[in-house]
């Protein structure tokens, strides 16, 4: 049986959504607290809450567009919570298995990287691949700096 589109652009969407905020938590939870409880704990609740946020959102986007057969829509949800949840732990396993300050960096890169993959696969253009890498870089760099600020206001 092959994918639906909506399948596809679930997958896509979660992909794209899970990486990137799993960036901003994974560098800016860092930036803050320099823990790695704190980090993987973040990760781990941000990217379920995140997944059914997104299974939620697709579900209510796909009534809005005029799909009504529940069992596709079941099926949408699925797979951007199953999309979003895995970058999340994907990116998640370096800080398992290395120092933290080398396993944040290993988790971001293997993030950009899933971006980069999903640009290029979404279009077969680099240009695409550059343009998805630089979303999740910006929202990572934006995220580590926020989380840096709050650690000063907090620590002095």
């Amino acid at each position: 049986m092959r994918p639906s589109k909506h399948n596809l652009s679930a997958v896509a969407f979660g992909t794209m959504d899970g990486v990137i905020n799993v960036l901003g938590i994974l560098l800016g939870v860092y930036a803050a607290t320099h823990s790695t409880l704190a980090v993987v704990a973040a990760v781990v609740a941000g990217g379920v809450a995140n997944g059914i946020a997104n299974a939620a959102g697709l579900h209510v986007s796909k009534e809005a567009d005029g799909l009504t057969d529940h069992g596709k829509i079941f099926w949408v949800m699925f797979y951007g919570f199953l999309a979003t949840f895995l970058t999340g732990l994907i990116q998640a396993l370096p800080l398992l298995l290395l120092p933290l300050d080398i396993g944040v960096y290993a988790g971001a890169g293997i993030g950009l990287g899933l971006l980069a993959i999903l640009g290029y696969a979404s279009s077969k253009d680099i240009r695409v691949s550059v343009e998805y890498t630089l979303m999740g870089l910006f929202g990572g760099i934006l995220a580590y700096f926020l989380g840096s600020f709050v650690n000063s206001l907090i620590t002095g």
